[in-house]
C-alpha cells in the first residue's frame, strides 16, 4: 500500500515537473519569437532612417531635371542603388524597399487655389451649381473680407450650420484638411484619401505638366476624354511630342507663366520597407533649394 501510495505520489511530481518543464519551454519559444520580431522590426526601421539619409544626399548632391534626379557619387557605396530617380511618383524598387519621389509640382499645392478649385469640380457627377458654390466658397474661405458672394459662404453660413467654426479670411490653406470645411465639400461625398494623394501643402504656385499624371492633368486644365487619350498617346512616343500637343489644346497657357516643364526642387518622399510581416513606412516633404547655409530642408516628416 505504501509502495503503491509512493509510486502514486512520485508519478504526479514528475507530472507536475514535466508541466512546468512545457510551460516554461513554452514561454521561452514566445519570447524568442518575440525577440527575433524586435530585432527584425528595429533592423526595418535602421534600414529605412538609412535610405531617408541617403535620399537626402542624392538629392542634396545630383543633378536635378524636369523628371529626374540622377547622381553618381554612390556607386562605391552602393553600388546596387540606381543612378536615375525618377520624380513623378513612380515606384522604385531597392532591396525590401520601395522609395517614391513627387516633385510637387507634379501635385497640387494647396496656394495654387486655381488648380485646387479645378481638380475639386472636375468631377463629371458634381453639378454646376455644385461647382460654382465650391468655387465661391474657397474664395470667401481666403479673402480677408467678411463680404459673402453669389452662391459662396462667410462666417454666417458656418455658425448656422453648426459647423462651429469660422472661414480662414487669409490667403492660404493651413492644412489639407482644411479644403474639407468649404461649403459644397463639406456636405459632398468627396474621396478624401485621393485628394490627400494628390495635394501636397505647399505655397510653390508653379506646375510641371510632364510629372503630372494625366487625371490630374485632366482635371486642372480641364480636357475632355479624347484629349486625354491623345496626350497620353503623345507622352509615350516622347516629351517633346507631349509638350507641344498640350499647348496646340491650350494655346492660352503659353503665356501662363505657372504652367511649364520646370522642377521645383521640393520633393514629397515616401519609403516603404516590407520583408513578411515586418512593415516600416516613413514619409516626408524635402526642399533641395538650398538656403544660405547650403543645406536642404526637411519641410514635414511622418512615420
Amino acid at each position: 500500500m505504501k509502495k503503491g501510495f509512493a509510486l502514486a505520489l512520485t508519478l504526479w511530481i514528475v507530472a507536475i515537473m514535466s508541466l512546468v518543464t512545457a510551460l516554461y519551454l513554452s514561454y521561452g519559444k514566445k519570447t524568442v519569437h518575440k525577440t527575433i520580431a524586435l530585432e527584425k522590426k528595429l533592423q526595418a526601421i535602421l534600414e529605412v532612417e538609412s535610405t531617408v539619409e541617403l535620399v537626402k544626399f542624392y538629392g542634396m548632391t545630383g543633378k536635378i531635371e524636369s523628371t529626374n534626379i540622377s547622381n553618381n557619387n554612390l556607386k562605391k557605396v552602393r553600388a546596387s542603388f540606381p543612378t536615375r530617380l525618377s520624380t513623378d511618383g513612380r515606384e522604385i524598387r531597392w532591396g525590401n524597399q520601395t522609395i517614391t519621389i513627387q516633385d510637387v509640382a507634379g501635385l497640387i499645392g494647396t496656394g495654387d487655389t486655381v488648380a485646387v478649385s479645378n481638380y475639386l469640380v472636375a468631377d463629371e457627377n458634381t453639378s454646376k451649381d455644385k461647382k460654382v458654390i465650391i468655387t465661391k466658397s474657397m474664395n470667401d474661405w481666403l479673402d480677408s473680407n467678411g463680404i459673402k458672394s453669389f452662391n459662396g459662404a462667410e462666417e454666417e453660413f458656418y455658425a448656422n450650420s453648426n459647423l462651429g467654426y469660422s472661414p480662414r479670411n487669409e490667403n492660404y490653406f493651413s492644412s489639407i484638411d482644411e479644403l474639407f470645411l468649404l461649403r459644397g465639400v463639406v456636405d459632398s461625398n468627396v474621396d478624401k484619401k485621393k485628394l490627400k494623394s494628390k495635394l501636397v501643402l505647399s505655397s510653390y504656385p508653379l506646375r510641371n505638366i510632364l510629372i503630372m499624371d494625366l487625371d490630374t492633368l485632366g482635371q486642372i486644365y480641364l480636357f475632355s476624354k479624347i484629349e486625354l487619350a491623345q496626350l497620353k498617346k503623345a507622352k509615350q512616343e516622347s516629351f517633346d511630342l507631349f509638350v507641344k500637343l498640350f499647348y496646340q489644346f491650350r494655346p492660352e497657357e503659353l503665356s501662363n507663366e505657372s504652367t511649364g516643364v520646370n522642377t521645383s526642387r521640393i520633393m514629397k518622399i515616401t519609403i516603404v520597407y516590407g520583408d513578411g510581416d515586418i512593415r516600416e513606412r516613413v514619409s516626408f516633404l524635402i526642399s533641395f533649394r538650398f538656403n544660405e547655409f547650403f543645406v536642404s530642408e526637411v519641410l514635414e516628416y511622418n512615420i
